[in-house]
């Protein structure tokens, strides 16, 4: 905590000299500047252009498109989305057991679809490219489908397995806490990778509250009262 008191302290002399000077600024005189006199010509009459021709009879002019919303793209024509079943904390492991569900809404055939997904613990830490999931960074192969037609709607279950030995461990109070997330992405023939990360915990105490890390120094045992938030 030494060097945040200095920190604040060296930028409260810092504050202090800029109000110095700025306020220096503020009582000296502003010099007059004045203009220099130049001779203005009489730019030669310029010739009137032409209207322009008619539109022809029957034809409506088409207004240009809007703009696209900044930080808004088109939605996937496939979603994913995660159903959590149990996470499971072995002396070595944590284990954790989810139904994925792959949904074609587009109107065109996926053909050659490829799942990823692999286990990591969330850290204040940690770069935040090392902890949410990339559409540009491959994942453990899961699993594949030939296809998924237009309409069609895939339930498919998944394990993903983290070493504790590979846990980022948070303090709290006396003890040590976890928060795990799954990492899934998807990749299919000529199509563009869709990737999402799900923040897993336990389920809150009271309706509305938020879910619970879990607690690192626990026996070994299974959760079945658990949940998932998509960070995306």
């Amino acid at each position: 905590m030494i060097w945040l008191a200095a920190l604040i302290a060296a930028l409260g002399i810092a504050g202090g000299a800029f109000w110095y000077l700025r306020r220096r600024e503020a009582l000296a005189p502003v010099p007059v500047i004045e203009p220099p006199l130049v001779r203005r010509e009489t730019p030669p009459p310029q010739p009137d252009r032409p209207a322009p021709p008619p539109a022809p009879a029957g034809t409506a002019a088409r207004p240009a498109p809007p703009p696209p919303l900044p930080g808004k793209t088109l939605a996937a024509p496939v979603t994913l989305h995660a159903l959590p079943v149990r996470l499971s904390k072995s002396m070595m492991n944590a284990t954790f057991a989810f139904r994925l569900v792959l949904e074609n809404q587009g109107a065109e055939r996926w053909e050659g679809v490829s799942i990823e997904a692999d286990l990591v613990t969330a850290h204040g830490a940690v770069p935040i490219g090392e902890q949410v999931a990339d559409p540009a960074t491959a994942l453990a192969p899961l699993g594949t489908l030939d296809a998924l037609e237009p309409g069609d709607t895939r339930e498919l279950a998944h394990e993903v397995r983290l070493p504790l030995g590979q846990v980022r461990a948070i303090p709290q109070g006396r003890a040590a806490v976890y928060v795990p997330l799954l990492r899934v992405r998807l990749t299919a023939k000529g199509r563009q990778p869709i990737a999402r990360t799900f923040l897993i915990g336990q389920l809150p105490d009271r309706q509305g509250g938020r879910l619970r890390p879990f607690r690192l120094d626990e026996m070994p045992q299974s959760y079945n009262a658990i949940g998932l938030r998509p960070l995306d």
